[in-house]
Protein backbone atom coordinates (compact mmCIF):
# COMPACT_ATOMS: atom_id res chain seq x y z
CA UNK A 1 0.00 0.00 0.00
CA UNK A 2 1.31 3.45 -0.92
CA UNK A 3 1.75 5.98 1.85
CA UNK A 4 0.70 9.56 1.16
CA UNK A 5 2.65 12.26 2.96
CA UNK A 6 0.82 15.59 2.48
CA UNK A 7 3.05 18.23 0.99
CA UNK A 8 5.43 15.75 -0.67
CA UNK A 9 4.96 16.26 -4.43
CA UNK A 10 6.35 12.82 -5.26
CA UNK A 11 3.40 11.25 -3.44
CA UNK A 12 0.90 12.81 -5.84
CA UNK A 13 -0.08 11.36 -9.21
CA UNK A 14 0.70 13.47 -12.30
CA UNK A 15 -1.16 16.80 -12.37
CA UNK A 16 -3.16 15.78 -15.44
CA UNK A 17 -4.45 12.67 -13.61
CA UNK A 18 -5.45 14.75 -10.56
CA UNK A 19 -7.21 17.24 -12.82
CA UNK A 20 -9.17 14.52 -14.62
CA UNK A 21 -10.20 12.79 -11.38
CA UNK A 22 -11.25 15.94 -9.53
CA UNK A 23 -13.02 17.38 -12.60
CA UNK A 24 -15.04 14.17 -12.85
CA UNK A 25 -15.98 14.45 -9.17
CA UNK A 26 -17.06 18.07 -9.68
CA UNK A 27 -19.23 17.12 -12.67
CA UNK A 28 -20.82 14.25 -10.75
CA UNK A 29 -21.55 16.52 -7.77
CA UNK A 30 -23.05 19.17 -10.05
CA UNK A 31 -25.26 16.53 -11.67
CA UNK A 32 -26.57 15.40 -8.28
CA UNK A 33 -26.68 18.84 -6.62
CA UNK A 34 -30.48 18.98 -6.53
CA UNK A 35 -30.74 15.52 -5.02
CA UNK A 36 -28.26 16.29 -2.27
CA UNK A 37 -29.54 19.78 -1.48
CA UNK A 38 -25.98 21.12 -1.53
CA UNK A 39 -25.31 24.84 -1.69
CA UNK A 40 -23.57 25.74 -4.96
CA UNK A 41 -20.43 27.04 -3.20
CA UNK A 42 -19.76 23.87 -1.23
CA UNK A 43 -18.49 20.56 -2.50
CA UNK A 44 -16.27 20.23 -5.54
CA UNK A 45 -16.83 22.63 -8.42
CA UNK A 46 -15.18 23.84 -11.63
CA UNK A 47 -15.12 27.45 -12.80
CA UNK A 48 -12.99 29.70 -15.00
CA UNK A 49 -10.18 29.71 -12.45
CA UNK A 50 -9.93 25.95 -11.94
CA UNK A 51 -11.16 23.23 -9.60
CA UNK A 52 -12.24 24.00 -6.04
CA UNK A 53 -13.35 22.13 -2.94
CA UNK A 54 -14.99 23.69 0.07
CA UNK A 55 -16.39 21.47 2.80
CA UNK A 56 -18.02 24.45 4.59
CA UNK A 57 -15.86 23.53 7.54
CA UNK A 58 -12.13 23.71 7.88
CA UNK A 59 -10.94 22.40 4.51
CA UNK A 60 -10.71 24.12 1.15
CA UNK A 61 -8.43 23.80 -1.85
CA UNK A 62 -8.00 25.01 -5.38
CA UNK A 63 -6.26 23.47 -8.36
CA UNK A 64 -5.47 25.87 -11.18
CA UNK A 65 -3.87 25.25 -14.58
CA UNK A 66 -1.07 27.69 -15.39
CA UNK A 67 -0.28 26.66 -18.99
CA UNK A 68 2.55 24.58 -20.44
CA UNK A 69 1.51 21.55 -18.37
CA UNK A 70 1.84 23.46 -15.10
CA UNK A 71 -0.71 23.46 -12.30
CA UNK A 72 -0.87 25.05 -8.85
CA UNK A 73 -2.46 23.09 -6.02
CA UNK A 74 -3.22 25.18 -2.93
CA UNK A 75 -5.51 25.16 0.06
CA UNK A 76 -5.87 24.73 3.78
CA UNK A 77 -6.96 22.16 6.30
CA UNK A 78 -7.28 23.90 9.67
CA UNK A 79 -7.25 20.55 11.43
CA UNK A 80 -3.70 19.87 10.21
CA UNK A 81 -0.72 20.78 12.38
CA UNK A 82 0.78 23.03 9.68
CA UNK A 83 -1.43 26.08 10.26
CA UNK A 84 -0.57 26.36 13.95
CA UNK A 85 3.00 25.03 13.78
CA UNK A 86 5.68 26.94 15.68
CA UNK A 87 7.81 28.23 14.11
CA UNK A 88 5.46 28.93 11.20
CA UNK A 89 5.94 26.76 8.13
CA UNK A 90 6.85 28.68 4.96
CA UNK A 91 4.61 26.88 2.49
CA UNK A 92 6.44 28.46 -0.45
CA UNK A 93 9.98 27.55 0.67
CA UNK A 94 11.77 26.02 -2.28
CA UNK A 95 8.95 26.94 -4.70
CA UNK A 96 9.80 27.96 -8.26
CA UNK A 97 10.47 31.66 -8.79
CA UNK A 98 7.28 32.01 -10.85
CA UNK A 99 5.21 31.68 -7.65
CA UNK A 100 4.77 34.59 -5.26
CA UNK A 101 7.17 34.67 -2.33
CA UNK A 102 6.17 34.99 1.31
CA UNK A 103 9.41 36.79 2.16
Amino acid sequence: MAINRPGVPGDLPPAEALWACWALIAVLEAATEGEQGRHHRTGTRVDGEGLHLDDSGCTWWGFTPRGEGRYVLFGEDESSGVKWHEPPVDMLAGAPGRLPSSS
